[in-house]
């Protein structure tokens, strides 16, 4: 048996993923009138999301959905889970440390965050930055 892995098709301009082997196209949960940068699962059935325009979205399976404006914030791109938390990092070097829609900054480094990661027992979250440093952070 052979695995089942997405690969990416485009059609006049759209992106979207299906399964190899299938025409089919992945089902869409959720619409937003701005790119959506990044996406991380909360629980069984919600989600984070982020927009270009420095919103960041707790959404359902069901396609309902709470945005804020981050203030400060600039373009969050990516997100982890660890534990019960969700952490966020952004093109301003900020990592936010989510509660529901609430959110603090824990982290500012000086360069842009482009990766983040938690440790396989979910303490410890490392933060990835544009300058090569990465840092590991307490929770």
């Amino acid at each position: 048996m052979s695995k089942i892995l997405p690969y990416k098709h485009s059609i006049i301009g759209f992106r979207f993923l299906t399964w190899r082997g299938s025409h089919e196209p992945m089902k869409e949960i959720l619409t937003q009138p701005a790119w959506i940068p990044a996406v991380q699962w909360s629980r069984k059935d919600s989600y984070y999301f982020s927009t270009r325009t420095n919103e960041v979205g707790r959404a359902s399976l069901g396609g309902q959905a709470d945005k804020i404006k981050l203030k400060g914030a600039e373009n969050i791109h990516v997100f982890v889970k660890a534990r019960d938390r969700i952490f966020a990092g952004d093109t301003d070097g900020n990592v936010w440390r989510m509660n529901g829609l609430e959110r603090e900054i824990v982290y500012t480094g000086s360069t842009a965050v482009t990766a983040l990661s938690a440790s396989p027992d979910d303490r410890v979250v490392y933060a990835g930055f544009m300058d090569g440093l990465i840092f590991k952070l307490q929770k």
